[in-house]
Order: C-alpha cells, then structure tokens, then sequence
C-alpha cells in the first residue's frame, strides 16, 4: 500500500519537530491548508511539493509515496554524505550500506 503525500508530509513535520504553524510559514501558506494537505482534504500544487521536498531534503517521488528511500541522491548534503563515504571507515561504509538495504526493502 502506498502511503499518502498527506501521511508523508505530517511524518516529515513531526520527526523535524515542527508544529503545522511552523511549517505553513516557512511554506508561506495557512496552517488550514497544510493540516488540510496532512489529512488529505486537499493536494498540494507541484510548486507546494517542490517546497516541501527542498525543506525536508527528499526527493518528490519520496514524498509522494512512490519509493521509501527518503534522501533527495540530487541534494547537496546527500553528495557531501557519499563523497564522504569514500573517505571514511569501511565501518561506516557498512552502517550505510546496511541503511540503504533497509530502505530499498521498503520499496518492494
């Protein structure tokens, strides 16, 4: 089952700590219309999801429930995260490796 831009945007919200206030600001729209966007009342614009997917570094097709893997790979803190990779432990590698497996099985 796929899960809802609505579920996904509240569960972003929420691990980042921010109140639905907090975030319609930063969005520059009414904290109505995104608890109306989390319930799924209403659909956020493609340029809204653009937004959302920017301030929570995911990618859209993320955010959209296409796929689990929640980092945005075009992001810059995503590259930084791989290029630092090839600097790091073979321990930290793994630990990646490990979080990247268990997101690809979401996806299935």
């Amino acid at each position: 089952m796929r899960i809802s831009i609505g579920e996904r945007i509240r569960t972003l919200r929420e691990e980042n700590e921010l109140k639905q206030c907090d975030l319609a600001q930063k969005l520059r729209i009414s904290k109505n219309t995104l608890s109306q966007y989390e319930t799924g009342k209403r659909t956020p614009d493609l340029e809204i999801l653009d937004q959302i997917a920017r301030e929570f570094n995911v990618s859209l097709d993320y955010l959209c429930g296409v796929h689990n893997f929640k980092y945005n790979p075009r992001s810059k803190s995503f590259n930084s995260l791989m290029i630092g990779l090839g600097n790091g432990s073979s321990e930290e590698i793994k630990k990646f490796l490990a979080f990247y497996k268990s997101n690809r099985r979401g996806q299935k």
